[in-house]
Parts: structure tokens; C-alpha cells; sequence
């Protein structure tokens, strides 16, 4: 969470320490400055691996006075004033992230699972070490799981029951320009610093520099108590990225997928005539009635057909299931139309 300084303020002629460096002058790519006081620091560090010689002194500035930025100029200040050379530092940034669900938008049976996939995906410059990657998923309903394998249909996610929600943790190791490069080249992708073939993490670098993180979740979900009475349920997921020592982290907007529910059936009807002898009395119209099998005496839809449409109906829209969650069956009746003179009809229903 910092930028390590070595610095010194030598006297050429003196061959000794001038004044000493107090405070540093930092330039943004906006030319905006900012004073930063000299902050010395007595950490452990190998001076010989780092080549810091004995007369330079270690100082640090802290990453968090430059949230946002990409690059900042630092310039070392002596006591009395006079700026020594100038180095550019390229800051880590989260330039985007940005999550998405597609999958299943339809349901017809609520034992129907629910397939989808989701990605996040998160663009960075400036950064090549460790990174977290962690995504959530909130669910409308219990997952079933008599009906769900938690070991394989989550796509390595952890299930908080209590909290009816899908964890995915990505911890993606370290990588280079070079090392990205190459397992392009050979088609592997890392995964906590090892190469793993085919996996569903991607960490690559584009033409501009800019590391792109893509993490990819497909899920396959049988969900237990779903509303039978039809309405629409939705899940929200959000993901969010984290750099290692450093202090950025970004997380994304709740993103919410809307499943429909048609729980419906439909009943084709068709009125078939046997003349017999009655040709010239058979009725211009009938009306024709479905009924829940078990209340026989309730008129669920009704509907008077004849010639002009060919005897034929199609009734749309009938509930599939009770409150209960029991699938309901149906009873097709048929009725006289007021006014018809029926003597010789005989109604005969399949």
C-alpha cells in the first residue's frame, strides 16, 4: 500500500549530506501539485539485492494519497528548498469492472432447473502482482439440494444457506507481460500462479498494456419452494476485485436477473359432429366450459363457439398448479347457447 522511495540528498563538493531531503513535491498527469512530507522509514530492507547504498536513505509515500490516479510525478526537497530529480511512477488502476448474467428467462415447470452464466470481467493498468476476485450471488429461492449437486452444478462456488447465497473466491497469482505472452501462445491460463489448461479464469494483457481479468460461472440451480402461484423471481449478483498491497479495490453494481414463470396450460378443443339422422338440428352454437377436476361446480374459462370459428377454441392461461404446488387437472364440459331449440341434440363429451 505504498511506493518505497530511495533518495538521498548529497553535497557534490562536500563529498558529504546536504541539507537532507524533507518533503516531496508529487505532479499529477494533470499538473496539479502535492506536498507530501518526507516520511523516512526503518524497515528491514536488502539494501545490497535492491543495490541501496549505504549514504541513501529509504523513505515511503502512501499509495492512498494518490487513490485514483494512473501516474504522478515524485521530486525529493530539500531544507532549503531545491528540487532534485524527478521520477515518474505509473500508479495500479482499476480502469473497469463490470459483471453479467444471461440464462435461463423462462420457466414453464416449477421442477425446472436454472442454468445461467455469469462473468465478470475487469480491466487494470500498471499492476502485475496478486489479485483477488471475488463474486456473490444472492438467490430468490433454497437451492434443492436433492435435485443439485453443491460439488459440481455451482462451478467451484461455497453456499451460505442461511443467507441463500453463492461465493466465488478467484485468488489469480501474479503475472508478467512476458509470461501472459507465452500462455497465450500455448493456450494456458494461471490460476494462483500455476497454469491451468481450459479453466474459467482468464488473465491476459491487450495491445494498450491493460491487463484484462475475465472470471466465467456457469451454474445449474434446482430451486425448492418456488411460488406456484407464477410470479417472476430474481437473483442479484455483484463481484468486486481487489489488488494486492495496494490500496485499490473496486466492486461493481448490483446486477439483478429476472426469471419468468409461466406456469400455465393450454387446452385445444375441437366440437366433431355425428349428423345421423338429425342433420338439420344441430345447434349454431355451443358453449364450451373447463373445470378444475376437483371443484367441478367452479367455471374456471367459458367460451361459446360455432361455425365461424370452426368449432375449434383454444383456452390459454389456465393455472398449472394450485396454492398448494399440486398440479391441477382439467374437465372440459359442454353447455346449451340460450335460445337454441335442442330437442334432438344429444351431447356426447372426450
Amino acid at each position: 500500500g505504498k511506493i518505497i522511495v530511495i533518495a538521498n540528498d548529497r553535497n557534490e563538493k562536500l563529498q558529504a549530506e546536504g541539507s537532507g531531503i524533507k518533503r516531496f513535491k508529487c505532479i499529477t498527469k494533470d499538473e496539479e501539485e502535492k506536498i507530501i512530507e518526507a516520511e523516512e522509514i526503518g524497515e528491514s530492507i536488502d539494501r545490497e539485492s535492491l543495490q541501496i547504498a549505504e549514504e541513501d536513505k529509504i523513505y515511503k509515500i502512501n499509495l492512498s494519497d494518490f487513490a485514483g490516479l494512473t501516474e504522478v510525478q515524485i521530486l525529493p526537497i530539500d531544507l532549503v528548498g531545491n528540487e532534485g530529480q524527478t521520477v515518474t511512477v505509473k500508479l495500479p488502476n482499476i480502469k473497469s469492472s463490470v459483471i453479467t448474467n444471461v440464462g435461463t428467462s423462462i420457466i414453464d415447470d416449477k421442477e425446472q432447473k436454472v442454468s445461467y452464466e455469469i462473468e465478470y470481467k475487469a480491466e487494470i493498468e500498471n499492476y502485475a502482482k496478486a489479485l483477488t476476485v471475488t463474486i456473490t450471488d444472492i438467490l430468490p429461492y433454497d437451492i434443492d439440494k436433492e435435485k443439485t449437486n453443491i460439488q459440481t452444478d455451482l462451478d467451484g462456488g461455497t453456499y451460505d444457506e442461511a443467507n441463500k447465497k453463492i461465493t466465488w473466491i478467484e485468488n489469480i497469482g501474479e503475472n508478467t507481460e512476458d509470461s501472459i505472452r507465452q500462455n497465450k501462445e500455448e493456450n494456458i491460463t494461471r490460476i494462483d500462479g500455476m497454469s491451468v489448461s481450459n479453466a474459467n479464469v482468464k488473465d491476459e494483457i491487450d495491445e494498450n498494456g491493460i491487463r484484462i481479468i475475465t472470471v466465467t460461472k456457469n451454474i445449474t440451480i434446482a430451486f425448492k419452494g418456488i411460488n406456484p402461484t407464477g410470479e417472476n423471481f430474481t437473483s442479484i449478483v455483484k463481484g468486486s476485485i481487489e489488488l494486492e498491497g495496494t490500496n485499490q479495490s473496486e466492486q461493481t453494481q448490483d446486477v439483478p436477473f429476472e426469471t419468468e414463470t409461466e406456469f400455465t396450460k393450454v387446452i385445444k378443443i375441437t366440437k366433431n359432429w355425428e349428423y345421423g339422422n338429425n342433420k338439420y338440428e344441430k345447434p349454431k352454437q355451443v358453449k364450451l366450459q373447463v373445470k378444475d377436476k376437483k371443484k367441478t361446480d367452479e367455471v374456471v374459462q367459458e367460451y361459446v363457439v360455432g361455425e365461424d370459428e370452426n368449432w375449434t377454441h383454444i383456452f390459454t392461461d389456465l393455472p398449472k398448479y394450485d396454492e398448494e404446488g399440486n398440479e391441477i387437472e382439467y374437465t372440459v364440459d359442454e353447455q346449451a347457447v340460450e335460445g337454441e331449440n335442442l330437442d334432438y341434440y344429444k351431447k356426447e363429451i372426450k
